[in-house]
């Protein structure tokens, strides 16, 4: 565990700042003193808003720096959304979107408060020893990207087999390709690895979905497509300590809700689990239905992944080892990261709350969409309550919805890439054809360029491309550290633990500063 002392006056000032930028202010623009590139890399927000230099303004959603330029990336299922790109050269002033009210603020922050975290962490970490593993851009581990071309420029689209963090974990992921766009009867795709992590890529491929214009497809943490048609939103929405979070996860809007971080104590249960409670009409008669969540992980739950990992310190191979080897370890492992990062989800019926499974964790990046099938035969009434649980700060929920519609039909193809070029011109399109463990091995920034030839659309119908990976991924830790012994038996002591582990940590975070979490 990192000991805290007194910090250099730069650092904390730095921190102090990051802090202040994003708390309270009510649904205004705050004006940045820190250059447009170090808010996109250090805060992550939402939106931002560009004063460019002959004074005119630009809004951005979700904008990430892309070449010399920020890309907006506007998130619209179903639909392509084409983003502004502003040129970095071009921008007199950045500015970020605040909300006001302390309990609203704490909620659509999301991200924000929990990144600002791991910089107090990192930034303490730094002044004192030299972090163990080679510094990176980002202080989290997440999985491989993948960029779409979109016909202009690469867009972030899909952070895949997120949590496939050794060779047994293998697993296929699922995931919509939002920003895809055909040109010429081809689509292009980027993979690349550029966090500090070694990718094991075993198959990739795309699948073509053609059906009916007024239906959308998304997957299942199985890897199963389901159609969706028109989305039924909560009547009401709440989180574990009663605040009305309705207007955060009622559409998909970027404003996220993710659980307030202060005022816990790991000592009290009731502060170390967090989650939604929402309530939906149910039609008479129904006893299915399907649960439509957007929303990724924060920074904070990648990051606290990372420091359990790299606790094991010279005992890491030997840890990995028993992963891979042993079933029932793994399955221990497994049942406690899902506890802690997952989303579980419950219904409520005549006997009470009913556990139903857990929706997979999406990664910090992007959002995700994911379907979960619910059995709805043993709720009484015509209202159906959903709760879902997680640690407290791993996840920001942009939208929870209910889909009663019954299966419309589709149309999937499986198509291979037939370019594949990496980052030293080599052709590894053999590497990901298929499952069978010729994997296609990233460094850090590594990287391919795809291209897949298309079929026809078939006529009357709209298309949806899905990406389809399969593989692992190695993250770079220390191995010459000691292991932490006292933290590793008290992740594994029981299920919450580490639940409570992240809540200390995340006090401890905040104390750095002078903040108050209690």
């Amino acid at each position: 565990m990192t000991v805290f002392r007194k910090r250099a006056p730069f650092v904390r000032g730095v921190a102090l700042a990051l802090f202040v930028l994003y708390l309270p202010a009510c649904t205004t623009w705050r004006p940045q003193s820190f250059p447009a590139q170090a808010v996109i890399r250090d805060t992550h927000p939402q939106r931002i808003r560009l004063t460019r230099l002959d004074g005119s303004r630009v809004e951005i959603a979700n904008p990430r720096i892309v070449g010399d330029s920020i890309v907006g990336t506007n998130r619209d299922w179903g639909r392509l959304g084409r983003g502004p790109a502003v040129a970095l050269d071009d921008i007199r002033l950045v500015e970020t979107r605040e909300t006001n009210g302390e309990d609203t603020a704490l909620l659509v922050v999301g991200l924000g408060v929990a990144a600002l975290a791991v910089v107090a962490i990192v930034a303490a970490a730094a002044q004192d020893d030299p972090p163990p593993r080679r510094p990176t851009t980002d202080p989290y581990i997440s999985c491989p990207l993948v960029y779409s071309w979109d016909g202009e420029a690469w867009r972030l689209d899909s952070g895949t087999f997120g949590g496939a963090i050794t060779r047994a974990a293998t697993r296929t992921d699922v995931d919509n390709l939002v920003y895809a766009t055909p040109d010429a009867g081809r689509l292009r795709l980027k993979l690349a690895n550029e966090l500090d992590e070694t990718d094991h890529v075993d198959a990739l491929s795309v699948l073509v979905v053609d059906h009916d214009p007024d239906v959308t497809v998304a997957p299942d943490g199985d890897g199963n497509l389901h159609s969706l048609g028109k989305l039924q939103t909560p009547l009401g929405a709440s989180d574990f300590r009663g605040r009305d979070v309705l207007q955060l996860v009622a559409a998909v809007d970027e404003l996220n809700w993710q659980s307030a971080p202060f005022g816990r104590s790991p000592d009290r249960p009731e502060d170390i689990r967090d989650g939604l409670v929402l309530e939906f009409v149910r039609p008479a008669g129904v006893n299915a239905g399907k649960l439509v969540i957007d929303g990724r992980n924060t920074t904070w739950a990648s990051y606290m992944l990372t420091e359990l990992i790299g606790a094991h310190g010279t005992a890491t191979d030997a840890w990995y080892d028993s992963l891979d080897t042993q079933p029932q370890f793994r399955q221990q492992f497994a049942s406690l990261a899902a506890r802690t990062g997952f989303l579980g989800v419950s219904i409520h019926t005549a006997a009470g709350w009913e556990h139903q499974g857990y929706i997979w964790e999406a990664g910090p990046e992007i959002a995700k969409r994911q379907v979960f099938p619910l059995d709805l035969s043993r709720v009484r009434g015509d209202t159906v309550r959903v709760r879902l649980e997680s640690a407290p700060s791993f996840w920001l929920i942009d939208q929870v919805a209910l889909d009663y519609t019954t299966s419309q039909p589709f149309t999937v193809q499986e198509i291979n890439a037939t370019q594949a070029i990496d980052h030293a011109g080599r052709d590894v399109r053999h590497l990901l054809a298929a499952v069978d463990e010729h994997e296609l091995v990233m460094e850090t920034g590594d990287y391919v360029e795809l291209q897949f030839d298309l079929p026809p659309v078939e006529p009357g119908k709209t298309r949806s491309f899905v990406l389809q990976s399969t593989g692992w991924y190695r993250v770079h830790t220390s191995l010459t550290a000691a292991p932490q012994i006292t933290l590793l038996r008290e992740s594994v002591s029981d299920r919450d633990a580490g639940s409570r582990i992240s809540v200390r940590r995340m006090n401890e975070a905040w104390k750095v500063y002078g903040v108050r979490t209690q």
